[in-house]
């Protein structure tokens, strides 16, 4: 399921619809309760997937970070 593709017609749907009514200075945005469940779950779906992959990017930065730390004391010249 991580690979597979998402349907996020109802995404771009209703960013037109939200564009459209802007241009017509309508104030409100009606959305069935079909298309509000839809737009909901692919939302969730959305989200869930970006978590995950970030969440991987952060594991897999963490275990592959082999930096060496180098600590420098300034002493003004004291043992010169």
């Amino acid at each position: 399921m991580e690979n597979e593709l998402i349907n996020t017609s109802c995404i771009s749907s209703f960013i037109k619809r939200v564009q459209n009514a802007e241009l017509q200075n309508d104030k409100e945005v009606r959305l069935n309760i079909k298309e509000a469940k839809t737009l909901t779950y692919t939302l969730g779906l959305v989200m869930t997937r970006l978590t995950g992959k970030l969440e991987d990017l952060y594991v897999s930065k963490k275990l592959d970070n082999n930096e060496e730390i180098i600590k420098i004391t300034m002493d003004g010249g004291k043992g010169w």
